[in-house]
């Protein structure tokens, strides 16, 4: 049985079998099946459910004998984010600083930890911070988002020095979770067309 029966509401649970004969000196097996509620119902990652199995002797009835096991499931993490939005281009010189702005949105089950990543192409530098209010970013790219909950990131991406009039920069970014998984949808991608900061201006020559 579970052990609260409002809290457990949509979990289900089943045993192999209902009775077991056991000789003296033997070991017997059964397996308790426990099903976490479904995404409709939205559980909540951390939350649990409690199940005792009671094993009463029958024959002979002995209720020194009775025993109780007891087992607990607990919801899972499953990581689902958007990136808003998916693409930007600007301009930027050689060595310039370009900011782009993403709303990021947490998708999954709770609270949730997620690492951002920034791979330039063209070997630029990428810089992370947050705009938003309780949501901090370190020194790895980490941050955590509530259920739900979105932050807006500034990306921060200085143009390599070395790059010519005509080049494009291509920042991909991704989210993993803790584990360094990719977070399937939720990529963006910022390109940064780099324009010379020295302008070169052709007039035309007449001769008399």
């Amino acid at each position: 049985t579970f052990d609260d029966l409002v809290f457990s509401v949509n979990w289900q649970r089943s045993l192999s079998t209902t009775s077991l004969t056991i000789l003296p000196g033997e070991t017997r097996s059964f397996q308790l099946t426990v099903t976490v509620p479904p995404e409709s119902a939205n559980p909540i990652s951390g939350t649990y459910a409690d199940v005792t199995v009671a094993i009463t002797p029958t024959l002979p009835i002995d209720p020194l004998q009775a025993r109780t096991a007891r087992a607990r499931t607990i919801v899972g993490q499953v990581s689902r984010a958007q990136i808003t939005p998916a693409s930007a281009e600007k301009e930027g010189a050689p060595g310039e600083t370009v900011i782009f702005l993403h709303e990021i949105t947490n998708l999954g089950n709770g609270v949730d930890t997620f690492q951002i990543n920034g791979m330039p192409a063209l070997g630029s530098t990428v810089r992370f911070t947050s705009l938003t209010s309780g949501v901090t970013i370190n020194s790895e790219g980490r941050f955590t988002l509530a259920q739900g909950a979105t932050a807006i990131i500034r990306v921060e991406v200085t143009v390599n020095p070395q790059l010519a009039n005509g080049n494009v920069e291509n920042v991909f970014i991704d989210l993993r979770d803790l584990n360094g998984n990719v977070i399937g949808g939720a990529f963006a991608q910022d390109r940064v067309r780099v324009v010379s900061s020295i302008r070169r201006v052709y007039l035309p020559l007449v001769i008399r």
